[in-house]
């Protein structure tokens, strides 16, 4: 799991190295939509998805894919902050390793997160985002129960607003979710022995349509 997130971190740099230069190549930053009042975005992701716990088996991150939801207000034009919620679907995901009897199950983690998204120039698209909230993973296994992970998180992650329209934008970014030692639930709601310190991130790359 630490290498996983290390090297979510590293991909997450260079994106925030890289994005920026190469947007200024395909539209100027004064061609942005203006940013002020209400936003919402709505899009589609894939993320690569890691989970562990303290008696769990390795387990290799698994590709997910799935939707993004966001909206919330403009304090200014430089800073917005609002809702982030994501959720990723795989029915062969991770679950039958990290439990060690192969089983199936159809599984899915994200976030619900409160966000702040900082554009460091005002007249800029280029951004970037953090955000504190609950990360889970669901798993729900053939032939047996549903389980649960959840713990508190974050989220770290790069943009760029491409403009499309007046008041629009497409809007790809990569960004990186991991939670804290949670525990994982059975569906009676009561920790799972063996399974604590349960921890869930995922490395997520998405393009959203926002209405600024």
């Amino acid at each position: 799991m630490q290498s996983f997130v290390r090297s979510a971190l590293v991909a997450l740099a260079l994106g925030a190295t890289a994005l920026p230069a190469a947007a200024q190549d395909i539209t100027p930053a004064t061609d942005g939509p203006p940013r002020q009042g209400f936003y919402i975005g709505l899009g589609v992701a894939g993320a690569s998805v890691s989970a562990d716990c303290k008696n769990c088996g390795d387990a290799d991150a698994a590709g997910m894919f799935g939707s993004h939801i966001k909206l919330g207000g403009t304090l200014s034009k430089s800073v917005r902050l609002g809702a982030d919620l994501f959720g990723v679907y795989s029915e062969e995901g991770i679950y039958g390793q990290l439990s060690g009897g192969g089983e199936t199950a159809t599984e899915n983690a994200g976030h619900a997160m409160l966000a702040v998204t900082v554009y460091p120039s005002a007249e800029g698209n280029f951004w970037f985002q953090a955000g504190l909230g609950t990360v889970v993973y669901i798993a729900d296994v053939d032939g047996d129960q549903k389980y649960t992970g959840r713990g508190f998180g974050g989220m770290l992650g790069v943009g760029y607003d491409f403009r499309v329209g007046k008041n629009g934008s497409l809007t790809p970014y990569l960004s990186l979710t991991s939670s804290t030692n949670g525990y994982l639930y059975d569906e009676a709601g009561d920790k799972v022995g063996g399974a604590e310190e349960w921890q869930t991130a995922f490395l997520a790359l998405g393009v959203d349509y926002v209405f600024h």
